[in-house]
């Protein structure tokens, strides 16, 4: 009998993006390795901050839920993926793009 070991699953990282009042936030993820150019690009913006994030609850089953939503991205472009994961206006969720997987509880 084979073993088969199973396929290790990508880290992923989470950017925090937000316009300088804190009012208007993004929550965008990636794998890992590719954090640092996602940071990097909304830090160009000068209208916007981006800083690495990491959620404080809820945090296996969002990862769970994005690293496969990046998984399938990934299939169909070259490019590292990134996905919006939600937005927050006024610390209000306004927009949770990951269905069935609880909000996490704000602020953050």
């Amino acid at each position: 009998m084979y073993r088969v070991a199973p396929v290790p699953v990508p880290a992923v990282g989470y950017v925090h993006i937000s316009d300088p009042a804190g009012e208007h936030v993004f929550i965008m993820a990636t794998f890992a390795d590719s954090l640092d150019g996602l940071v990097a690009a909304y830090q160009r913006e000068p209208d916007l901050i981006g800083r690495p994030f990491a959620f404080t609850d809820n945090d296996t089953q969002i990862t769970t839920a994005v690293c496969q939503w990046l998984l399938d991205a990934a299939k169909r472009s070259d490019q590292p993926p990134s996905v919006l994961v939600g937005s927050i206006e006024k610390g209000r969720w306004v927009n949770w793009n990951l269905p069935g997987v609880p909000r996490p509880t704000l602020p953050f």
